[in-house]
């Protein structure tokens, strides 16, 4: 942490953790593993050192990640699991749990999307007791569930009232683990904005996918301003991605960068060659 510029014991340790496995998969002939800012928070701490630097004591406040909505304390295993067991850090036993998990939180959630209730006496009576607005048409169970004022405990209820009233379209209702209960209310409660920072992220990717030569000269591109040029000749950048990470760089400034990296991938030039001089070929 004191070497990297960072503050704090939980920086560090996440620090460790990276360099361990990393210096393990390198000695196995191993690609590295790189966490993302869409996956962990670790993943922030290390990118943000890797494209911004630390001028000052670096600390890894949530407020940094851009994707909070997903960094969760209640899905971190969820989001990590499955990452460790690819590099074999989880066991098979641990890995199947998760797997079944999974499935249960799937599972569950295509059940409220499909199962309709329809608005009769005693199950209105019920739903309007909990949360606002009247209650009319037959709804599926997902959409009773985004109602504001109710929760999963309150859905059980209201289902269970439902089947009093005779309901013989609804499957046979089961008991649901607290932690599956959790994850699909959550999931409910707030996917249009979870599924926005999942198209955000998908964004993101696209241009992480977008690999930049090399040994590409920036003081040579033309258009991109001076503080630009000399930043990300600083920091190096892998992908287009990691340049718009980079303090001081404009969207002008990738915009710039991405017209380079489309020249040049189509003149299919060699990366030793990467200059300013492609875009005028």
């Amino acid at each position: 942490g004191q070497i990297n510029g960072t503050s704090g014991y939980e920086e560090a340790a996440g620090q460790g953790l990276i360099a361990g496995v990393n210096a393990a998969l390198w000695l196995q002939g191993r690609d590295p593993f790189i966490l993302g800012r869409d996956e962990a928070y670790i993943g922030v701490l290390v990118d943000d050192l890797v494209t911004r630097g630390a001028t000052e004591p670096y600390r890894m406040f949530t407020s940094r990640a851009e994707y909070r909505l997903l960094l969760r304390q209640d899905n971190a295993d969820l989001r990590l699991t499955p990452r460790a067991a690819e590099i074999g850090l989880v066991g098979r036993i641990h890995g199947d749990r998760l797997k079944g998990l999974l499935g249960e939180i799937d599972g569950e959630t295509q059940r409220l999307h499909s199962t309709r209730i329809s608005p009769s006496k005693r199950v209105r009576e019920k739903v309007e007791s909990v949360s606002r607005g009247e209650f009319k048409k037959p709804s599926s169970l997902s959409e009773v569930l985004e109602r504001s004022g109710i929760n999963y405990a309150h859905l059980q209820e209201i289902e269970l009232e439902a089947r009093r009233n005779g309901d013989e379209a609804l499957p046979t209702q089961t008991l649901v683990h607290p932690r599956v209960a959790e994850q699909v209310e959550i999931s409910v409660k707030y996917r249009g904005y979870l599924d926005r920072q999942i198209r955000q992220i998908h964004e993101q990717k696209r241009l992480e996918s977008q690999a930049i030569p090399i040994n590409l000269d920036y003081l040579t591109l033309e258009g991109m301003r001076n503080e630009a040029r000399q930043k990300l000749s600083l920091v190096r950048p892998l992908t287009l991605g990691q340049a718009s990470r980079v303090e001081g760089v404009s969207p002008a400034d990738i915009a710039v960068l991405m017209a380079f990296v489309k020249r040049f991938e189509r003149n299919g030039a060699r990366p030793s060659q990467a200059s300013g001089n492609d875009l005028k070929q």
